[in-house]
Order: structure tokens, then C-alpha cells, then sequence
């Protein structure tokens, strides 16, 4: 009698909880501080870059050598499109860590044909939406419509340089002066404030909310592990009908 054999291990299930898991972990830390730690990403890229490679090697056995190739490359599209609006200050680097992480790691969810980053991004889309509608709430004065519009469109506000200098929550601003130039996302709050208005910290500076995107994009996954590709796949199947 020949002995059963032993159960494959699920190499594409447990590369999916881990980067969830990490995920998770940096999308709470954007939320609480609105910044990564950038090894973070490092750090767990040792173990999941293993997992992942045992996972695409099934997923090339699935799909072939050719479309795997195509997928896998598709799939760093997002972290590049960021990568971009990053270097134009209108993104942060923790944002482009974060697609480029799950790309390398986790490009292809198990059935899917749809990348992984790109099914993070079009599901975060609804929880930043509502997030951008309740912060354009608390900060945009409803006084004029058409300004108060704009504010909810850019979210961009005039504030007194002391309340970014000595807030607790100057991490949660981000200056937005056109007087620092184009390398204004990549000084600290209180510190642009500064540069701005030098000592007359009663002068007003522009910013916005510095929005914890991190934060959405472990939203969006989870809701991609769990949805996968099939509404997206619908939804272009009935577009295109």
C-alpha cells in the first residue's frame, strides 16, 4: 500500500496573508503618522520575496511562461505612475514603496487575471473618497459654494504658520506653498512653515492634509483578496458590450 502523499503547501495563499499582513502594518503607521518607516518595506521584503517566488512559479505553470511575463509587468504600472506624481511632490514615497512592494511580492492574485497593485488601487478608491469628503468637511468653510467646492476638490487651505509650527498634529499637514518650490513634499511641517514666513508666524501659509494613502491601498487589497478581479472584469465586460 503506497503512503498518501503529503498535502502541497499553498505557496500563493500564505505570500497573499503575508503581504496583507505587512500591508496592514504600514497602512496603520501612515494613518497614525502619516509616514512609513521605509525599512519596513526591507525588512519584510527577505521573507516575502521567497514566498513570492514560489507563488509566480505556480502562477507561471497556470498561465505560461509568455503571459505570465506580460502580467508581472503590468503590474508595476501603478507603483511607476506614482512613482512620477512622487517626484513631482504630489505624492509620497511611502506611496510608491507600497505598490512597488506588492508588485515584487504579490503581482497576481490566486484566479486573477487582473494585477494585484492595479485591483488595490481601483478598490481603495471608495474609502479615500469618503475620506477627502469627510476632511473636506472638517477643514473647508462652507461660507462662499464656490470656494468651498474648490477647497473639496484640492483641499487646500489657508492656515496661520504658528498652528503648523506648534500643533501636535503637524505631521497631519503638508505645506503646499508655491514659495518653497518644487521640493516642498519633502520637507517636515513645521519646517516649511518656516522657510516660508521666516519669524512672522502669524503670516498665513497654504497646505492640505497630508492623506494617509498607505492607509487605503491595504483597504483596497484586502477588498481585492476577497472580491478578486470578477467586478472589475464585469464591469468592463458590460462597458464594452
Amino acid at each position: 500500500m503506497e503512503p498518501k502523499p503529503l498535502l502541497e503547501p499553498d505557496w500563493c495563499t500564505a505570500s497573499t496573508l503575508y503581504v496583507v499582513s505587512v500591508m496592514s502594518i504600514a497602512g496603520y503607521e501612515d494613518a497614525l503618522k502619516r509616514e512609513v518607516e521605509p525599512l519596513l518595506w526591507l525588512s519584510s521584503s527577505k521573507l516575502g520575496l521567497s514566498l513570492g517566488a514560489l507563488c509566480m512559479a505556480s502562477h507561471v505553470d497556470s498561465l505560461g511562461p509568455t503571459l505570465f511575463a506580460m502580467v508581472y509587468a503590468l503590474s508595476f504600472a501603478p507603483a511607476l505612475t506614482v512613482y512620477v506624481l512622487y517626484r513631482l511632490g504630489y505624492m509620497g514615497g511611502a506611496d510608491f514603496l507600497a505598490l512597488a512592494f506588492m508588485a515584487a511580492l504579490l503581482p497576481l492574485l490566486k484566479g486573477s487575471i487582473v494585477p494585484a497593485p492595479m485591483l488595490a488601487v481601483i478598490y481603495s478608491l471608495p474609502s479615500m473618497l469618503a475620506h477627502r469628503l469627510v476632511v473636506g468637511a472638517m477643514i473647508c468653510s462652507p461660507d462662499r459654494r464656490w470656494g468651498y467646492l474648490a477647497c473639496l476638490a484640492s483641499l487646500r487651505v489657508s492656515l496661520r504658520a504658528r498652528d503648523v509650527v506648534y500643533s501636535r498634529r503637524s505631521l497631519w499637514w503638508i505645506i503646499d506653498d508655491e514659495r518653497l518650490g518644487e521640493h516642498r513634499i519633502f520637507m517636515e511641517p513645521h519646517e516649511a512653515a518656516v522657510r516660508v514666513v521666516g519669524r512672522r508666524l502669524d503670516d498665513r501659509v497654504r497646505a492640505t492634509p497630508g492623506m494617509p494613502y498607505v492607509t487605503h491601498l491595504a483597504v483596497g487589497l484586502a477588498l481585492a483578496v476577497v472580491l478578486g478581479d470578477r467586478p472589475i472584469l464585469a464591469l468592463l465586460s458590460i462597458l464594452l458590450s
